[in-house]
């Protein structure tokens, strides 16, 4: 068992200045579990377009509100809404209220066998 203590986690930056916590990195799981982050955006903040090539990352989104770009769709997100990003899947998040866009993300490793033939397109 691991126990993690959000209060005791230091924040850090990625994609544009995003504040996370890094709850779980690369390399602290022992499964195919690539990171665990809890994510602060700020009013207006917005999250880079990017990919993953190589992993499905899963959104699960606790306060505000916001919109996500994924390929050509632009989805609004809030409160209770969960995302899966499939491998290749350009995606981008903004947050739309003057309070802060709050979510996790978990990123878990794709092994080259159980990739879709559409992986990146």
């Amino acid at each position: 068992m691991r126990l993690f203590n959000l209060k005791k986690i230091p924040f850090s930056i990625a994609h544009n200045d995003t504040r996370r916590k890094s709850i779980l990195k690369v390399g602290q799981s022992l499964s195919d579990m690539q990171t665990i982050n809890y994510v602060f955006m700020k009013h207006g903040q917005t999250m880079v377009k990017h990919r993953h090539s190589d992993c499905e990352e899963f959104y699960i989104f606790l306060k505000g509100k916001g919109t996500m770009k994924i390929s050509d769709s632009t989805i609004p997100v809030s409160k209770n809404t969960s995302i899966l990003i499939t491998p290749g899947e350009v995606h981008s998040i903004e947050n739309i209220t003057t309070e802060s866009l709050e979510f996790i993300t978990i990123r878990v490793l794709i092994k080259k066998s159980q990739a879709p033939s559409t992986m990146g397109k």
